[in-house]
């Protein structure tokens, strides 16, 4: 599996996450399904966490993330 080295693939994997967080929840998962979607899941929380130590690591505060996308006014007013 690869590691995170972006900001981009940081916000993909914590996408994922959350997608995979409401499969996992889900009561009708099978069991075997479910271990193995736990364990590639922790993996990846394992690998955000690694990422977000190394970007804040001796720092009193967070730096600016970049931001993925400028988006216009208009794309957000609906104009």
């Amino acid at each position: 599996m690869r590691k995170i080295e972006t900001f981009e693939q940081r916000q993909t994997a914590l996408k994922w996450m959350v997608k995979t967080a409401e499969e996992l929840s889900h009561p009708l998962l099978p069991a075997e399904d479910r271990a193995k979607k736990m364990a590639v899941y922790d993996y990846v929380s394992d690998q955000v966490q690694q990422y977000n130590k190394k970007l804040y690591e001796g720092s009193e505060y967070p730096p600016l993330e970049p931001e993925t996308a400028q988006k216009s006014t208009e794309d957000w007013v609906g104009g």
